[in-house]
């Protein structure tokens, strides 16, 4: 049996504009990103190098393009978007990512919710 590694960053926030209505297109709300890689690091731990594989500035730099620069109408699609550019990225096999979205103070009318959120695993 081969044992994984966990690569994790969580609590990534940025600013998107992604939802079902024209308001959140344009207004746009604060997203909160989770996200946990697990694949074999055991190159980047023999060579000590962080080019030989996946990184935290990776999940960084992919979840800020998805969440920033792209539009979606589902914090569902933003969390498969993540999930494919990680998968796309990644210089070493991936056995499988999880990456939560939340959308912090959702326009649900006469609502007080917190958050919503949506978590892939792939």
């Amino acid at each position: 049996m081969k044992n994984y590694d966990i690569l994790k960053s969580n609590g990534m926030m940025f600013w998107g504009n992604h939802g079902l209505t024209e308001e959140q297109n344009v207004m746009g709300t604060k997203f909160v990103v989770d996200i946990e890689v697990t694949l074999d690091m055991s190159n980047q731990f023999a060579e000590d190098q962080l080019s030989s594989g996946l990184t935290y500035t990776d999940l960084y730099l992919i979840t800020q393009q998805v969440v920033t620069q792209e539009h979606y109408k589902t914090i569902q699609r933003v969390a498969q978007r993540i999930t494919d550019e990680i998968k796309n990225t990644s210089k070493t096999p991936i056995e499988g990512v999880s990456v939560t979205v939340k959308e912090q103070f959702p326009a649900i009318p006469g609502s007080n919710v917190e958050y919503i959120g949506f978590t892939l695993n792939s």
